[in-house]
């Protein structure tokens, strides 16, 4: 039932979801994301432009999706109104109980959160997401197009071509998100310039300013103010210490080439990727 629903839901949300977003869909993928903000970081530098952003960092994402905002955002998106009814009323009988000191409480109905393990819930969020994400009009450019974000799912990186303007779109994603019941942690939430003057910046998320951070770890690689340079020596380093972690294998002359090469493209050169 629930991949039947999938199925009619996902054709119409990949007519509502931006291309910035990568996360859950068919044929994107982080390594496609990443090298995408690369490239952009070193056509900035190269160009000695000014480039900001802003990792934002949603508390508890997932789970404080407004239910009632949900419904309202796919309604907006003209999301078919059967498909609309039967996924609510999935989630209309669903019920949750607290557990505390070996017992459990009543049960109660739950207004918030995309189900846990449900298939459905991955496509649900980005569309949820995009309606938080859609009024906010790009300055920088890929490919021809205005863009003010790239996305994989919750990891976000909001992008501008000045403070100001930086600042702009974190107040106005500020607004919008906690009308739709999301909140901005400003605790993890980061900024980063890749400024050809090394400039300190002053964003902040209700009155709370955010930290200047000169490398982020986004989606599991480096990206720096100065480039690409410290992932690369950060993913050298840790290939060559999984080649010398299996130097047993390397030396075993009973092993096959044909193995030992898949073995180092499975183990080494995936780390490159």
């Amino acid at each position: 039932m629930l991949k039947i629903l999938l199925n009619r839901l996902k054709p119409q949300a990949e007519k509502i979801i931006a291309e910035e977003q990568a996360g859950f869909r068919p044929g994107r993928s982080t390594t496609e994301q990443i090298s995408n903000l690369r490239i952009l970081c070193e056509k900035y530098l190269q160009h000695q432009q000014d480039l900001y952003h802003v990792f934002i960092d949603f508390k508890k994402a997932f789970d404080r999706v407004w239910h009632a905002a949900l419904w309202a955002t796919m309604r907006h998106f003209n999301i078919n109104a059967n498909l609309i009814r039967m996924i609510q009323n999935l989630y209309e009988k669903a019920t949750s109980a607290v557990y505390l000191n070996n017992s459990i409480g009543d049960w109660f109905r739950t207004t918030v959160g995309v189900r846990q393990d449900c298939v459905l819930s991955p496509t649900l969020f980005n569309i949820f997401l995009e309606r938080i994400m859609t009024d906010h009009e790009g300055t920088i450019s890929v490919g021809g197009r205005s863009i003010t974000t790239l996305r994989f799912a919750e990891d976000i990186d909001g992008l501008a071509g000045m403070e100001e303007e930086l600042a702009d779109l974190v107040e106005r994603l500020d607004k919008t998100s906690t009308a739709f019941g999301m909140q901005i942690n400003a605790e993890k939430t980061k900024v980063m310039t890749n400024n050809t003057n090394g400039l300190s910046t002053d964003i902040r998320v209700n009155g709370e300013k955010l930290d200047c951070v000169n490398r982020f770890k986004y989606l599991g690689t480096i990206i720096a103010d100065e480039g690409s340079k410290p992932d690369i020596l950060a993913r050298i380093a840790q290939a060559t210490a999984a080649l010398a972690k299996q130097r047993t294998i390397w030396n075993d002359r009973n092993i096959v080439l044909s193995s030992t090469i898949r073995l180092v493209r499975s183990l080494v050169m995936s780390i490159f990727l």
